[in-house]
């Protein structure tokens, strides 16, 4: 009877350095992608200032297909929120602006307490105004961040900017607007 004992605790103590070890080479290898990851967003940022298009848009595409497979391997890191940032510059930097919007969207519903969850509203807002034009699905977006982030600063601003229906002016308006205030 000892020795069952002693043999099922000595299966017990293998088993869990087995588990550590593997839980560490896992730690280590989320840790590296993540790593992958960020540099490519700190190549992005350094391209945007140097203004190389096609290869921002090359570096674009790979963090958004390199933040896919890690989302896809990691759906429970505690640096998603993170990710989905990074799919989302990555997207919008590539041109895939229904990816952005939809990245945008994650990263605030699966993390409103943030303090950037307001900004990712924003973002997904702004896209849908000035970039695919889609003035109706903009104004809902800025709508929503006023709701639910009433006290933020872009709160505060978009409602004064829905308010003053600058949204709804071509360019030309908004030009002989601002000049009219000078």
């Amino acid at each position: 009877m000892r020795i069952t004992i002693a043999f099922f605790l000595l299966i017990l103590v293998v088993f869990n350095a087995c588990k550590s070890e593997t839980e560490t080479v896992q730690k280590d290898t989320i840790n590296t992608e993540f790593l992958a990851l960020e540099n490519l967003e700190e190549e992005i940022f350094n391209y945007s200032i140097n203004t190389n298009k096609n290869k921002l848009i090359k570096k674009g595409k790979s963090l958004l297909k390199l933040s896919q497979a890690y989302i896809a391997l990691y759906p429970k890191d505690s640096c998603l929120e993170r990710v989905y940032e990074m799919a989302a510059l990555g997207a919008e930097v590539s041109g895939s602006y229904n990816d952005a919007i939809n990245y945008l969207y994650l990263a605030q519903r699966n993390f409103p307490e943030s303090k950037k969850a307001p900004i990712y509203l924003f973002n997904r807002a702004r896209i849908l105004d000035d970039i695919l034009m889609k003035k109706k699905q903009s104004e809902l977006a800025y709508r929503e961040l006023i709701e639910l982030y009433p006290n933020d600063s872009l709160s505060i601003s978009m409602k004064k900017y829905l308010e003053s229906d600058l949204m709804n002016k071509s360019e030309q308006e908004l030009l002989d607007f601002f000049n009219s205030k000078n």
